[in-house]
């Protein structure tokens, strides 16, 4: 159940215990602050289109109570420096299993 509120959808009550510094060490990153908004850390991943297994590359971020996932400022969507493409989205988190597009995703630079 973790952050899951029937009424809110999302709860961040345990904001004020996200640690500064990503859990992934395969993309390590340090928030300046946690937003105040934030549930926990999450890891995306982009993979190829033509190979699910194949990580082209990955990011720490947040997922924030309206379920977005946010860049570390916990305002602005997550960017990478690929190019205009579809690709496989994974999402993990430290307790759960992660999850990925059925189908890859059409990604642009906007």
């Amino acid at each position: 159940e973790g952050p899951y509120d029937e009424i809110d959808n999302m709860t961040n009550t345990l904001n004020a215990s996200i640690p500064d510094e990503s859990p992934y060490t395969e993309a390590p990153a340090t928030a300046s602050s946690i937003p105040g908004n934030a549930v926990d850390w999450v890891l995306v991943e982009l993979r190829d289109k033509n190979d699910d297994t194949k990580v082209l590359a990955k990011k720490s971020a947040f997922l924030l109570q309206d379920k977005t996932i946010r860049e570390l400022d916990g305002q602005n969507p997550l960017s990478f420096a690929l190019p205009d493409d579809h690709y496989y989205i994974v999402v993990k988190h430290i307790n759960h299993l992660p999850i990925m597009s059925k189908d890859p995703v059409h990604l642009t630079a906007n």
